[in-house]
């Protein structure tokens, strides 16, 4: 594919209809290469649909999606080659070996014998999954199925990698190793693309996010634009030496929050500007002869961020 080509997405206009139910209206965006971008939203916003856009598995009502340049309605074949899919649900045939699933899936993208081979071996030892080539699908923990999923998801060495759900379910330690995989993979300029209800994870990993909400787009940017459209609070947790009332009036009218508890000697309040307010009440404390033993900032939990966003409650894992 030419380096020349900067996205690994654009959708433009993406409509579809299911009778009167308007799954997408007009859901545009681009996904650069080399990025990992989460489509974030409540159920019935459009994830699916859209997702199923990409990858030519829905007919859509109206609008384009091109991959790599290939427009996808009219080279479903170019784009099959060069995407990877590991859907929510366990894709393999659980009666079959991990390594027979594995071959069975690299003759289905046309890869030869030698080829495949060299492919299963790096790829079972990329996910650490060498040792159990030879066991049944069935038998693996959640974790365990989730990598060879995704083994079997790059198998034909795609250029971007879909993801549905990819941790859902699995143990801290395959969350841990999954998401190093990941970033070894973005390093190899794969492009990721994630669905998810896990909020915070998707926050956490992603450069960019897209949030649906009655099938439109109702933000777009990365993790940090997103929280200051919302100009969301972070809660402010200070331990003082001692909290004086002249102190609490002070800091009400100056830093000017009227929502202070106060519980022996921690003051705990909301701020949107945690810079200007920490400033002011370093001015107050020295005022005060108070000494400040621990300050903890924590921003809004991100499931309130979105719902202020899309309006809806949004699930989380």
């Amino acid at each position: 594919m030419s380096p020349l080509i900067s996205d690994a997405v654009i959708a433009k206009s993406l409509r579809k209809n299911y009778g009167e139910v308007n799954a997408l209206r007009d859901v545009s965006f681009r996904i650069r290469r080399g990025e990992l971008y989460a489509i974030l939203g409540p159920n019935g916003a459009g994830k699916t649909t859209t997702v199923k856009a990409i990858v030519g598995g829905v007919k859509l009502s109206g609008g384009e999606v091109y991959v790599l340049g290939y427009e996808v309605t009219k080279q479903p074949l170019k784009v099959k080659a060069l995407v990877g899919v590991m859907s929510e649900l366990p894709g393999l045939f659980p009666e079959l070996s991990v390594y027979q699933n594995l071959k069975l899936m690299g003759k289905l993208y046309g890869l030869k014998e030698p080829e495949l081979n060299r492919r299963i071996k790096e790829l079972a030892e990329f996910i650490g999954l060498s040792e159990l080539l030879s066991r049944k699908y069935f038998t693996l923990s959640k974790g365990l199925k989730r990598r060879a999923d995704l083994i079997a998801s790059l198998i034909h060495d795609p250029e971007i990698l879909l993801l549905d759900e990819p941790t859902s379910g699995v143990d801290v330690r395959s969350r841990v190793l999954l998401h190093k995989r990941l970033e070894s993979l973005l390093r190899q300029g794969k492009t990721i693309i994630l669905t998810t209800h896990n909020i915070s994870e998707a926050m956490e990993i992603s450069h960019r996010v897209l949030i649906l909400a009655r099938g439109k787009v109702v933000a777009e940017g990365t993790p940090a634009e997103l929280r200051n459209k919302v100009a969301a609070e972070r809660l402010l947790e200070i331990v003082l030496s001692r909290i004086t009332r002249s102190f609490l009036e002070k800091l009400r009218s100056e830093v000017g929050t009227e929502s202070i508890d106060v519980r022996g000697n921690v003051l705990r309040f909301t701020a949107r500007d945690v810079t200007d307010a920490l400033s002011k009440i370093l001015e107050l404390v020295r005022e005060e002869s108070i000494k400040i033993i621990d300050i903890n900032s924590n921003p809004e939990p991100w499931d309130k961020v979105l719902l202020k966003l899309t309006g809806e409650e949004v699930p989380v894992t």
